[in-house]
């Protein structure tokens, strides 16, 4: 807590301690008796080091209604009206919102009673500005004061704190920073005499500042200024896309900014930055980027002023990002966007059912020179349909092969590129080895999709929730057994291998039901029955008709 000056003009007898300290007092000035009629009194209070100031009263009893002390929000009665106080009832602590305090006290030409005696001092200064002096105050410090500051400027990752002076009895005065909100937070240093250190850094967004003296021996106190960063040490970022920014978020970048970022997903063969936004000082403070995993790998680009470049290419997975500003003159920052080239190479075995698969760029473009392949094979599944939710390729460059077996020597049943959504695919085999490759240019979303399992065979093991179908082959009929299956409302349809549907029929199924398909209208091959039940669940039976 810490004082400011002290200001009074009267008419009557008010009192007051005109100082520079942590405390002051003030009253109506009627000592023992009571106070005069018809007075006019008024204070003014301003904070010495910042933040705000704080009053309160020891007693209080004044002519209830008339007799009125009023505390102002700022410098003078033009200011907001905290409060007007009267009666015998003492009045509660009373905060500013900044460095002033304005007080009042005005009496009638009736009744007087004993008045009151009040106490103010200046509180929590704390600073939210991201540069800005800091300082005891002009002339010599007073003994037995304790001043306090809190740093903490919104969103600040770091602050430094420059003693340009100082003055202070060696042995008994001192100043004390800590790397955090209060007193509570670990030590950077304790500091008298008068050697003025520079670079005091907090590792976190929040510097607390600690003034204390003894009872004799005073100086001239110290002067100083701090700054804030935004970003601090090297972030490491794997996502395959993303944002970089100075972290100013609309407010001017700090000075003495020293921050990076490594961008490395995993996979990677490239990456591709793109600058947004650049307004910097051009003399002095940049942003450099670096083909590499640190600041001593080659360097891409040099951007300052408002330079925001594009379309820089690193030679490998990794770029580096470094940020630097000088001490002084901050402008609006930064921002870039970056996207990693993944190249895939297989092949990746599935044999969870149902399952999903996509082109693994995530939100980005998938890579180029790509070459993946993924070979899906659940167990005891006899075919496999897949559905796609999303395509997007470069047409007739970037293409989806998709083959009914567990090789690319087994017979393709899809090749797509370009924008159009692919049909759904069916794999009578019960296994599909899906292929995806890419030139060296353009690029697009990629791909989705879900696939799910068809079981067959009578007497032979099966999933609990699955169907089997018997005799199967078979010449004519096929009996499908839901006597495991959830009873309900079932819609079936009866696919070629290609998908299309040949036929369909509703019907309900209690806890022990057989139904009957007729195959005598088909000709001889294989077909894929397809049931999707009351639950949502959907089951896939291949059959052969003889």
């Amino acid at each position: 807590m810490v004082i400011s000056t002290f200001s009074t003009r009267a008419w009557g007898q008010c009192s007051g301690n005109i100082q520079y300290g942590h405390v002051g007092f003030y009253d109506d000035g009627s000592g023992g008796n009571n106070y005069n009629n018809n007075q006019y009194c008024e204070w003014r209070f301003e904070s010495r080091i910042g933040g705000a100031v704080r009053l309160g009263f020891y007693d209080f009893n004044t002519e209830a209604g008339y007799d009125v002390v009023r505390i102002y929000d700022g410098p003078d009665a033009n200011s907001p009206l905290v409060g007007e106080y009267s009666g015998n009832a003492v009045p509660p602590i009373v905060f500013t919102t900044g460095i002033y305090a304005f007080v009042t006290w005005t009496t009638d030409g009736s009744v007087t009673a004993p008045g009151f005696s009040a106490w103010w001092d200046s509180y929590n200064a704390v600073r939210t500005s991201c540069q800005e002096g800091l300082t005891d105050g002009n002339g010599d410090y007073d003994n037995n004061i304790t001043y306090t500051w809190l740093l903490q400027p919104p969103n600040a990752e770091s602050i430094r704190l420059d003693l340009y002076s100082i003055d202070m009895e060696s042995c008994c005065d001192f100043i004390r920073v800590y790397d955090g909100p209060n007193n509570n937070a670990p030590l950077i240093g304790t500091y008298t005499g008068t050697t003025a250190p520079n670079g005091i850094l907090s590792t976190g967004g929040s510097m607390f500042v600690e003034m204390s003296t003894d009872g004799s021996v005073v100086g001239a106190g110290f002067t100083g200024q701090y700054y804030c960063s935004y970003c601090s040490g090297t972030t490491q970022l794997t996502d395959p896309a993303g944002s970089i920014a100075d972290g100013s978020d609309g407010s001017t970048h700090g000075n003495y900014a020293d921050c990076s970022w490594l961008i490395s997903p995993p996979g990677a063969n490239r990456i591709t930055v793109d600058f947004t936004y650049m307004d910097l000082e051009s003399c002095c403070d940049q942003v450099t980027v670096h083909d590499g995993a640190d600041d001593n790998a080659p360097v891409l680009a040099t951007l300052t002023g408002s330079n925001a470049q594009q379309n820089i290419m690193t030679t490998a997975g990794y770029a580096f990002v470094k940020f630097t500003t000088d001490g002084s003159v901050t402008y609006q920052g930064w921002s870039l966007d970056y996207a990693a080239n993944i190249p895939c190479a297989g092949p990746t075995t599935l044999t969870d059912c149902p399952g999903t698969l996509t082109d693994g760029s995530s939100t980005a473009n998938y890579g180029d020179q790509a070459s993946c392949s993924w070979l899906i094979a659940p167990s005891n599944a006899l075919s496999l349909e897949l559905t796609f939710n999303s395509f997007g390729t470069e047409s007739g460059y970037d293409l989806l092969r998709i083959h009914d077996g567990a090789d690319a020597n087994a017979p393709v049943v899809l090749e797509h590129s370009g924008s159009t959504l692919p049909p759904m695919v069916t794999c009578a085999s019960g296994t599909a080895y899906v292929e995806f490759m890419t030139d060296g240019s353009v690029n697009d979303e990629g791909w989705s999709l879900e696939y799910t399992c068809g079981y067959v065979g009578i007497g032979e093991e099966r999933p609990v929730g699955t169907v089997q179908a018997y005799p199967n082959p078979t010449g004519a009929t096929t009996t499908l057994d839901l006597r495991n299956m959830v009873p309900g409302s079932y819609l079936m349809e009866v696919r070629d291998t290609q998908g299309r549907l040949l036929d369909g029929i509703r019907f309900a199924a209690g806890r022990d039901h057989l139904q009957v398909v007729d195959l005598s209208g088909y000709v001889p091959g294989q077909y894929l029955i397809r049931l999707e039940g009351p639950d949502g669940a959907i089951m896939h039976v291949p059959v052969v008709k003889r």
